[in-house]
């Protein structure tokens, strides 16, 4: 339809943002991709094997429970020698007994994130999900290592939270300084 062609012009074709989008439909056996519209030129960047989706989602699994409760997840589905990818899981449709019956996953570029953390100055910013897992950091080998900060005692606090912001003193365990952590929450449970 015209409608489908307009909003593959606009995601895939002219912005670049959204590199993949998939419609899973939730059965009783669980979900089952129904289609899946992948703009081939950005993982040929990454001499991206034509199976790498199906591939990346048995290594960094789409987060369904998210989606089940009818919350939006982030994850970062960036591997090592990977295409950087940032996803997106979203539940869509549900039945009339409120539950969820087709879920959404989008990879968006993971770079255009990533630009916005790569600075280092006297701060250090980066972007969690709601499980601690890193979307950006301006350690780039932290991105596609799939590292989680949950180590930290600091950002348990953080994520735990339940106001949107968030201020604390903190020292650092390895080299004994103090400094000063501030978050905010977003919406989709990012950090």
């Amino acid at each position: 339809t015209s409608d489908r062609e307009e909003a593959l012009e606009l995601s895939f074709r002219s912005q670049k943002l959204v590199v993949s989008v998939e419609l899973y439909n939730i059965t009783p056996n669980g979900p089952h991709l129904a289609q899946r519209v992948v703009s081939d030129d950005y993982f040929k960047q990454y001499d991206a094997k034509p199976d790498y989706l199906d591939t990346l989602r048995e290594l960094r699994p789409i987060p369904f429970g998210s989606a089940l409760a009818f919350k939006i997840e982030i994850t970062n589905s960036s591997l090592k020698g990977g295409v950087p990818l940032t996803t997106f899981t979203i539940p869509l449709t549900r039945d009339s007994d409120g539950r969820v019956t087709q879920v959404v996953v989008a990879d968006f570029r993971q770079d255009r994130i990533q630009n916005m953390f790569n600075s280092q100055e006297a701060r250090t910013n980066f972007l969690l999900n709601s499980r601690g897992e890193i979307l950006a950091h301006p350690k780039e080998d932290f991105v596609f290592s799939g590292k989680t900060l949950t180590g930290l005692e600091v950002v348990r606090k953080a994520l735990a939270q339940k106001l949107p912001k968030f201020q604390t003193k903190y020292t650092d365990e390895a080299t004994d300084e103090s400094f000063l952590a501030a978050s905010v929450k977003s919406d989709y449970g990012t950090t």
